[in-house]
């Protein structure tokens, strides 16, 4: 005799995001009556907000007049590579919590193709397929961030002597365009101070911090302390437990930046403040890592130019733009941007494709 699925009765059934933001994935949120909550997602393919629109508004009816049937439960501990996966991902040190977190993403992606699958089993054309269903959605570079984490997650467990293949070994990285770092034009600069200082005026240092001593927004700039800030020598230094590279290192304030900063009057505050806490005011608790990015957003939006991954990071694009462009020495770029070594800064600047230089077009010495 079949086992009856069972069905819950659900409630605060809710659409986000509310406005159904084409450039943001869709869902529709509820809880069942033992209190968990789930989401049912709107496919990519409903891709035009009407359709969006009709998709979700089916997704509320079927749930509120059916109910909700939960997936045959996740058997987890019988995918032996995923649980073993689960268990390096553990022991990962020194990797920001950023990484790990994307690092799960992949693992449980994987995990999900093998149940929709009804295998346990692992191999290598499983795992083509798999990168073949994700290249249907996600670009060539995304899904070799996928293929590149799981390869190297075999190759760990290889090496500890705990798998014995690797079934990512033998599959090909799709091939790539060139990686472009996007940076914002002197008239989207203009248009974004104007705005900043017009509707949000407390977050114009933070996004100067960025621009001039190359803080990355996220970890970083929101755990920058007042005692972080040498108002003496003109120096910012990184607390080597937020810092991408992990060293603590110090930056130059530009003297821009240092009026601003004395303006601000922060070199009043705590030393054991927060720099840029609410509304970029010194504070005893540090924002959340997405709270500038969330900010700067509407910025962008309100001044049209918002698109889809081109956020407050592009700042330190611009400013790095700017220093190349008026043909600062390599070192001092180097150094600002806290890079390694000068390979690394070189390949930083290819990224950012700059061709604009105005003493080529202005004053290229004749040829006689």
């Amino acid at each position: 005799m079949d086992a009856i699925k069972k069905t819950f009765p659900v409630r605060n059934i809710r659409v986000f995001p509310v406005d159904l933001d084409l450039s943001k994935k869709c869902f529709v949120r509820f809880y069942v009556l033992t209190g968990e909550r789930h989401r049912v997602f709107v496919a990519k393919r409903f891709d035009t907000l009407e359709a969006r629109r009709f998709e979700a508004d089916r997704i509320v009816k079927d749930l509120t007049d059916n109910g909700y049937c939960p997936d045959k439960p996740k058997k987890i501990a019988q995918i032996v590579d995923i649980a073993l996966m689960f268990d390096v991902l553990d022991s990962l040190k020194r990797v920001s919590l950023k990484t790990k977190c994307q690092y799960r993403k992949h693992i449980v992606s994987l995990q999900d193709f093998c149940i929709q699958n009804e295998t346990a089993h692992i191999t290598n054309q499983l795992a083509n397929n798999f990168l073949d269903a994700l290249h249907v959605s996600l670009s060539e570079r995304t899904v070799n961030a996928y293929r590149r984490t799981l390869k190297g997650f075999y190759e760990r467990l290889i090496k500890k002597g705990r798998l014995r293949l690797n079934p990512f070994a033998d599959t090909d990285a799709l091939r790539t365009k060139t990686a472009f770092s996007e940076h914002y034009s002197a008239s989207e600069m203009t248009l974004i101070l104007q705005q900043v200082q017009k509707t949000q005026p407390w977050l114009l240092l933070p996004l100067l911090t960025i621009y001039y001593c190359f803080i990355r927004n996220g970890r970083e700039l929101p755990h920058i302390r007042i005692s972080d800030i040498d108002f003496v020598s003109g120096k910012i230094w990184v607390d080597n437990d937020y810092a991408k590279n992990h060293k603590h290192e110090a930056v130059l304030i530009p003297k821009q930046l240092m009026k601003a900063f004395l303006s601000a009057k922060l070199h009043e505050a705590p030393p054991q403040y927060f720099a840029f806490g609410l509304k970029g005011q010194p504070a005893e608790k540090a924002v959340s890592v997405n709270y500038f990015q969330a900010h700067f957003k509407k910025i962008l939006q309100q001044c049209a130019i918002y698109k889809k991954g081109k956020g407050i990071y592009r700042m330190k694009n611009t400013g790095n733009v700017a220093l190349v462009k008026a043909n600062f020495n390599r070192t001092a770029i180097q150094k600002q941007n806290r890079h390694a070594s000068f390979t690394t800064t070189e390949h930083y600047i290819a990224l950012l494709r700059v061709d604009d230089f105005s003493e080529l077009k202005d004053n290229f010495p004749p040829p006689i």
